[in-house]
């Protein structure tokens, strides 16, 4: 018997503005699903909300200038982990009491240094394990974001921009976790880049138009192998 596949996200009709109609759309009846076991890519211009619609997905618009119309639908209970665009770190602790944050209150200290070390170690961070964020560079800061994404036990991946500042040899790896991540753990990942290539790297599928006025799906063969 096939195993079921369980539905991590959907909107539907999605369609942001900013608030009080005074500056018009970001876009216009969106829609997504998305699935355990998939890497879904967002490509399109800078500017066209992109960001924002992560934003919406994680509940992090509170106070602000956006709201929308349509649907936003969550499996129950969905642990999110997001990897910002920038880094968002506490500059003044090491790189591992950063990955080491959220894991917090889900285990004990040791088995949270341990599970922390071995996604520092993962990507390639070990010999900066007890540096402060304040003193890494752009592509040190997004690797300890994306450990600390990694480490957290959840089940949907928001991922803007995670390969900005890496070299080609840190980016392969970061692919080879996603893909390892979503197959192995049954998460889902939806991944913002600028870079069309590095989405064709990955995704299952590509959502692929100008400010998202159309839903246009590339269909792709899996790369995760």
């Amino acid at each position: 018997m096939p195993m079921a596949v369980q539905s991590h996200l959907s909107t539907n009709g999605l369609f942001p503005k900013f608030k009080y109609d005074k500056l018009g759309f970001l876009f216009k009846n969106f829609s997504l699903s998305l699935n355990e076991g998939e890497v879904v890519g967002i490509f399109a211009p800078t500017g066209s909300g992109k960001s924002t619609l992560l934003n919406f997905i994680a509940d992090v618009l509170q106070d602000t200038k956006f709201k929308y119309d349509g649907k936003i639908t969550k499996k129950e209970n969905l642990k999110i982990s997001y990897v910002f665009q920038e880094p968002r770190l506490i500059e003044s602790v090491s790189v591992l009491k950063n990955v080491m944050l959220p894991l917090e209150n889900q285990t004990d200290f040791t088995a949270a240094q341990n599970i922390a070390q071995n996604w520092i170690e993962k990507l390639n961070l070990i010999s900066k394990k007890d540096t402060k964020a304040n003193q890494l560079s752009g592509g040190e800061k997004q690797r300890t974001s994306l450990a600390r994404a990694f480490a957290f036990d959840s089940q949907l991946l928001l991922l803007d921009e995670p390969f900005s500042a890496q070299d080609e040899a840190n980016k392969n790896q970061i692919i080879e976790l996603i893909c390892n991540l979503v197959q192995t753990q049954k998460k889902g990942a939806l991944l913002i880049s600028h870079n069309k290539e590095d989405l064709l790297k990955i995704c299952t599928r590509i959502i692929n138009s100008d400010k998202f006025i159309l839903d246009i799906y590339v269909n792709l063969k899996k790369n995760c192998n």
